[in-house]
């Protein structure tokens, strides 16, 4: 199988976040990350794709070989206490001792809207649901848990990213030539 070469930030991805709440992880909303990361504890891995791809981030210990692509489930509490059930598909499946990198990139194509609101605040909004996100250490983040096997039978589904394959060496913007950037002034 021929290995794919991602290029993404993945240094805060490689250290573990403790947050207040024992049961929670953090999970960080990363507009520069090509690919979702799944990482941490919080996350029950379902299956493996059997892709295989190398991960390159901006530096030789944020750097990857041989990582699984893989779909799974994580729970997320909303402010209102409805828990939901969060699915990532064709993530990169990082380990325990990762972070979680929810990639805008990835959830995009699949109609997951990430906005600001008037007074500042940014929410990830996907089927009909808002998702707040609380700003720590300059970074989105949102809080996560291992869903138990009630939630998993009792909660709303949400997909965050398409089962489709991902291939994000496809996702490329044209170059603004000048004259286009002229009209942009």
């Amino acid at each position: 199988m021929k290995k794919q070469v991602r290029n993404v930030d993945t240094h805060r991805a490689l250290v573990k976040t403790n947050s207040n709440n024992d049961e929670c992880e953090m999970a960080y909303l990363d507009n520069a990350a090509d690919t979702f990361g799944i990482g941490g504890t919080a996350w029950i891995v379902e299956t493996h794709s059997g892709k295989i791809v190398h991960i390159e981030g901006y530096s030789e210990d944020a750097t990857s070989s041989n990582v699984l692509i893989g779909f799974a489930v994580t729970a997320l509490d909303l402010p209102d206490s409805e828990a939901l059930v969060l699915h990532a598909n064709e993530g990169t499946v990082l380990g325990d001792k990762a972070n979680t990198l929810a990639s805008e990139k990835q959830m995009e194509p699949n109609g997951v809207i990430v906005y600001t609101d008037d007074s500042g605040g940014k929410f990830i909004e996907t089927d009909g649901y808002i998702i707040p996100l609380t700003v720590k250490e300059a970074m989105q983040t949102f809080l996560i848990r291992r869903p138990t096997e009630h939630k998993l039978r009792t909660c709303m589904h949400v997909y965050l990213t398409s089962d489709l394959s991902w291939n994000p060496e496809e996702i490329n913007d044209k170059e603004i030539i000048s004259a286009e950037h002229d009209a942009l002034i």
